[in-house]
């Protein structure tokens, strides 16, 4: 296994490849990539002065006139962008998306190595091999409905990751303005930037900025922007976590959103807080995707994303523990357990499991560290100073 792990991007790029052809039906034929990737194609049309929908203005009126677009300008962008290969660009997303997951984890790597500079590289690999294998499966399920934003945002937290380890503020707060401005939800990783040793500040501080820029022509030149951007909401569904918090099937309340992201905001800076901060992406993703008011595949590719990139850079096994778990509890469970309200309970310990035993047991976990290092200390001591 070992020797395979050597050559994980080749097996890599290999699966990226099948998911591409098995999407694309192994063929030419535009009917690989459905789901919502015509929102991305009409948002991406309306953004450079064409019309959405019926009606619907687009240009900086766009998000104000339909706040059921829950992306981006920086993901339009993109997606314009792969329109120019035809088609309505549903081949090119396929191909860039599965891309972005092969950077993604290609990143993190980086950032577990710089983390841990003497971590033996056999056990590194072995472990980005079967967890990678597992969050390509469902990385897959971002490009089979077209979700461009979400891994670019994904990829761009990589990045945050990367650049917090390399102590280099800048890339940090300028990774994470980008991942915001091409999924909103991003923003759930902004403790991590206090991570930083030095220039935390600088790095917080590009962040507000750089989105303000982004965001600013759409606010001005239509002052309903700020409003519509929490109106939308999706219903709740039967085996969604929210339901462990007795939240009826149906219409989400109008809170929900906000609600969301505050926890995890909480439970990231909790992290910081606790001096876990490679569990930051981790934790927040898993909470994000446990109060969901939806289930759908794709959601999980964050979760699984996070638990990676604590897997890669917070443990030293060559077993992605939390990547498997996030997996079975997230995906294979979902094929098994016909119960939703079992359903429901498992996605919420998705995110409550890793918090109680990575932050719960923090305080232990170090002091059992300081007083082996005490013994250890105490055992020299007591070493003649011949042999010492």
């Amino acid at each position: 296994m070992a020797a395979v792990a050597r050559f994980r991007f080749v097996v890599f790029a290999l699966l990226a490849a099948y998911f591409v052809g098995m999407g694309a039906g192994w063929s030419l034929q535009p009917h690989g990539i459905g789901g919502d990737w015509h929102y991305y194609v009409d948002g991406a049309r309306a953004l450079f002065g064409g019309s959405y929908g019926e009606g619907g203005r687009g240009g900086v009126h766009l998000f104000a006139d339909h706040p059921e677009l829950t992306t981006g300008p920086l993901s339009l962008i993109v997606a314009r962008g792969l329109l120019q290969f035809g088609a309505n660009g549903w081949f090119a997303a396929h191909v860039a998306i599965d891309a972005l997951g092969l950077v993604a984890i290609f990143v993190l790597e980086r950032a577990a190595g710089l983390a841990a500079p003497l971590r033996q590289r056999r056990e590194l690999q072995v472990a980005s091999l079967f967890g990678g294998l597992l969050v390509l499966r469902m990385w897959n399920e971002l490009a089979l409905t077209g979700h461009i934003d979400d891994a670019l945002a994904l990829a761009g937290l990589a990045l945050v990751s990367w650049a917090v380890v390399a102590r280099k503020p800048y890339v940090a707060g300028f990774a994470l303005a980008a991942a915001v401005t091409c999924k909103p939800w991003a923003i759930v990783a902004a403790p991590l930037l206090a991570a930083l040793p030095a220039r935390r500040l600088l790095a917080l501080a590009i962040t507000p900025v750089a989105v303000a820029c982004a965001a600013a022509p759409f606010v001005l030149g239509d002052s309903r922007t700020l409003a519509a951007s929490g109106k939308y909401n999706l219903g709740i569904a039967s085996d969604s976590g929210l339901r462990v918090f007795h939240l009826a099937v149906g219409d989400a309340p109008s809170w929900l959103r906000a609600a969301q992201l505050a926890a995890c905001l909480a439970v990231a800076t909790l992290a910081v807080m606790r001096r876990r901060p490679e569990a930051v992406l981790f934790l927040a993703l898993a909470m994000k995707v446990s109060l969901d008011s939806q289930t759908v595949a794709y959601y999980s590719a964050a979760a699984l994303f996070g638990a990676l990139a604590y897997d890669l850079i917070g443990r030293r096994s060559a077993l992605p523990v939390w990547t498997l778990f996030t997996y079975l509890a997230l995906h294979s469970s979902m094929d098994v357990v016909a119960n939703p309200v079992l359903r429901a309970d498992i996605r919420i310990a998705v995110a409550f499991v890793p918090i109680l035993l990575l932050l719960g047991g923090a305080v232990y976990l170090r002091r059992l560290e300081r007083g082996q290092a005490t013994q250890v200390d105490e055992g020299e001591s007591c070493t003649p100073s011949g042999r010492a």
